[in-house]
């Protein structure tokens, strides 16, 4: 394996999970470019050092009073955008899924048959979206949540949600002013979500697959026609 000499204060990101998994030797591999240390046998799970330092608090105290100001800021200023959720794409499009998913008001998720509510943290790393489940604190499984391209975690959106998948036709443009000669074939998802009032509100979305249009259609239900995304997930 090749490597090359990182001065410790400009370590971060998945280099730094590297360094701090050597430091505390702490056995870890890069699989799919992502530090990941071994849960249980045969079982490998991303590596997040936020984990030890709540490990470190844990083993001395049960909880810790805090400022009010900071109790529900994040570990670091978190910079995000606007986006109208028509446009949303990739990572962005996932984390707005995985808000609806795992909302920060009622941030709890059965797991694996678990009867007990289990945490679940939607972290950012590299450019993709994480979420981190945790049972009392201790962390329990971690997952890359990509549900824009992965058919095992958008598919179930479209039963759950009982979506209506078809076929929807947009104008190409073939030129600086936008003449039309042709329509490109994309994909529309509708679903409709009840209410606590009674009512009904329904979600379209578009995009040039199915799984794009089921999950811009969840996120337009659930959140809007404009979401707030972490800037480091919209691309230029």
């Amino acid at each position: 394996m090749n490597e090359q000499l990182i001065q410790s204060q400009e370590l971060k990101g998945e280099a730094l999970a590297w360094a701090v998994a050597a430091v505390y030797q702490i056995p870890a591999v890069i699989l799919d470019g992502h530090v990941q240390v071994e849960a249980e046998p045969g079982k490998w799970l991303p590596f997040d050092p936020w984990d030890m330092l709540r490990s470190l608090v844990l083993g001395h105290v049960a909880a810790v009073h805090v400022p009010d100001e900071i109790a529900s800021l994040p570990c670091a200023e978190v910079l995000s955008m606007q986006i109208k959720t028509s446009e949303l794409t990739g990572a962005a499009l996932d984390w707005a899924v995985a808000m609806v998913e795992w909302p920060p008001e009622k941030c709890s998720s059965a797991l694996a048959g678990r009867q007990s509510d289990v945490t679940a943290d939607i972290v950012v790393r590299n450019g993709e979206v994480i979420v981190e489940f945790r049972e009392e604190g201790n962390p329990l499984e971690a997952r890359y949540f990509k549900p824009s391209t992965s058919w095992a975690q958008g598919g179930p959106l479209i039963d759950r949600y009982n979506a209506e998948i078809r076929a929807h036709y947009l104008p190409e443009p073939t030129s600086p002013r936008q003449v039309v000669t042709d329509s490109v074939r994309h994909n529309a998802a509708e679903i409709w979500i009840d209410l606590p009032d009674g009512m009904a509100r329904s979600g379209l979305g578009v995009g040039v697959s199915a799984l794009v249009a089921v999950c811009r259609a969840v996120v337009a239900a659930k959140l809007g026609d404009e979401v707030d995304v972490p800037e480091e997930l919209v691309k230029p």
